[in-house]
């Protein structure tokens, strides 16, 4: 209205003329940047997982925008590329195909200790290379970061427990197998229609830990991990309202290693940037674990409980089960199906610890337990989330496209959808959705 008011005034030789273009041009300007602005803002926190910029990036990487930049500027694509499949497999830990994710998940860890969060960021593209190029992974698994996250737990766990003197080197090798396990155990699970979860994180794991546990290797624990230096004041096991805060947020980081309040809450947010239902269900699930630990099994080690240590696997377990992940909708009976897997992981969780003492339970209980409330084949569970999950069965085409979809888009997200479609349309001036040809993409 100020342009047109500017535009209809009279003024002598020709003033009205260059101010109305002016003001035409800020106000273009400004309603540009602020479409873009929102844009940017509905691709970070609706999406779900910003595939429209990870296809972005691979237009300039390897697509046809290659052609048409300098060959330092292509470089810095592909290095882009490498960053955001990274931290999309440090997100996929909780389940989060997001690489914003991943940045407030890798600002939790380092309020741990920056020197796990750099084994974590290390052991995470070691296994994603070595999903790609030994055991072959399906393209699209390796750019949603499902062949890292196994890698981005055994680095947390080998500084975590090892002794420095060799932890990293540990950490390097294991990480490497992790890779090729999680695409074994991928294809195998994929005869049952269920996902790998942290299988092939605990299979390598439970491995080493084992063989140091009885002399087989000339190998030592680490003697001060944070898990034996930490000291609490007396009243720790008091029961107080940061107790519930402390085992609630906890108990959620806990399953990367986050082994501090705030850590753990960046990490809660993080989850909820790809999804705010994932992050309740997350935090429901820790909450469970502690209160069915401390109350009704009368777990004695209640420094334990309030550091999360009971509250972890039961977070994954109820994010699995009513984040939204494999259950078709979000209500009341998914988030009581959560509850009841939560319970079902905390009574596994105690057995398994008893039966591993002194070494610890990983994330056993929570593969356990999910796999036994999907295999129950329940009415809630959403068959096509379960085929977007089965990934061991996929056929990739040789010119597929990977283009993001609106049928791949949660439920929650319809809302949004044009949104969406006009990021990918109009970012740049150009059709960001590029046919990536899997062939290509592999010989690069």
């Amino acid at each position: 209205m100020l342009t047109s008011a500017v535009s209809n005034k009279s003024t002598p030789s020709g003033k009205s003329t260059s101010s109305t273009y002016a003001l035409l041009s800020i106000s273009g300007t400004s309603q540009s940047t602020m479409d873009i602005v929102w844009k940017i803002f509905n691709e970070v926190f609706y999406s779900g997982d910003m595939k429209c910029t990870q296809q972005w990036i691979i237009s300039y990487a390897y697509g046809d925008r290659s052609q048409d930049i300098s060959p330092s500027l292509q470089a810095l694509a592909m290095l882009l590329l490498v960053v955001d499949v990274v931290l999309r497999g440090i997100a996929q830990v909780f389940l989060c195909n997001h690489p914003v994710s991943g940045i407030f998940i890798c600002i939790g860890l380092a309020f741990t200790s920056g020197v796990m969060l750099g084994y974590s960021i290390l052991t995470t593209l070691l296994a994603t290379g070595a999903a790609l190029f030994v055991a072959t992974a399906p393209l699209p698994d390796v750019l949603s970061g499902l062949c890292g996250y196994d890698g981005a737990l055994v680095g947390c766990a080998c500084y975590w427990f090892l002794a420095e003197d060799y932890s990293l080197s540990a950490a390097v090798l294991l990480s490497l197998l992790s890779g090729v396990v999680h695409v074994a155990c991928a294809n195998i699970l994929g005869i049952w229609s269920l996902p790998t979860f942290t299988f092939a994180f605990n299979i390598v794991t439970i491995l080493i830990l084992l063989a140091i546990q009885n002399d087989i290797l000339s190998l030592d624990f680490r003697e001060d991990s944070p898990a034996t230096t930490t000291s609490f004041s007396p009243r720790w096991t008091d029961m107080s309202f940061m107790f519930v805060i402390d085992a609630s947020i906890r108990g959620v980081g806990q399953f990367m290693f986050a082994d501090t309040t705030i850590g753990s809450a960046f990490v809660i947010a993080g989850i909820a940037i790809a999804s705010r239902q994932g992050a309740f269900a997350a935090t429901l699930g820790a909450t469970v674990g502690w209160i069915v630990t401390l109350y009704i099994l009368k777990v004695k080690n209640v420094i334990a409980i309030r550091s999360g240590l009971f509250g972890y696997n039961c977070a994954g377990t109820c994010a699995s089960l009513a984040g939204g992940v494999f259950y078709s909708k979000f209500d009341l009976q998914t988030v009581v199906v959560g509850i009841v897997g939560a319970c079902l992981c905390c009574l596994l969780n105690v057995g398994i610890v008893g039966a591993l003492s002194p070494l610890p339970c990983l994330t056993f209980p929570f593969i356990t337990t999910t796999w036994i409330i999907l295999v129950t084949r329940t009415k809630h569970l959403s068959n096509k989330d379960m085929d977007n999950h089965k990934k061991s069965d996929d056929v990739v085409d040789e010119d597929e496209d990977l283009s993001f979809s609106k049928s791949d888009k949660p439920d929650s997200y319809e809302n949004v959808g044009a949104n969406e479609e006009s990021i990918c349309q109009e970012m740049d001036g150009d059709v960001m959705l590029i046919s990536v040809n899997e062939a290509n993409l592999n010989d690069h």
